[in-house]
């Protein structure tokens, strides 16, 4: 099974890490991660793939209610918040990546 890395910085103070397996990954879920892609909040101008991964990786499902958009991000809600990997456990060994996206939060 093969699996999509999403790297999240909270800058300057924490990273977190996600590994999602691709089978929960929507054609929408995946067009949206590109254009949240090297995006920092905070820093460049809000888009829906920035506001799709605070809502999917948010812990909190009421998140997603607060959200303006034109898109409904409840159907979002902390969708990959129980794949995240905490720095401190060990490498992540044994699985295929073959997506891999970066974006963050300027604190």
């Amino acid at each position: 099974m093969s699996h999509t890395l999403i790297i999240f910085a909270k800058l300057p103070e924490e990273v977190e890490t996600y590994v999602v397996p691709n089978h929960e990954i929507t054609d929408d879920m995946r067009k949206l991660l590109t254009l949240a892609h090297g995006k920092f909040i905070n820093c460049d101008i809000m888009n829906d793939g920035m506001k799709f991964l605070n809502v999917a990786l948010c812990k909190d499902t009421n998140y997603a209610s607060d959200v303006p958009d034109e898109i409904d991000m409840t159907k979002y809600a902390s969708v990959f918040a129980h794949c995240k990997v905490p720095l401190d456990s060990g490498p992540i060994e044994g699985l295929t990546i073959d997506h891999v996206y970066s974006m963050g939060f300027i604190l």
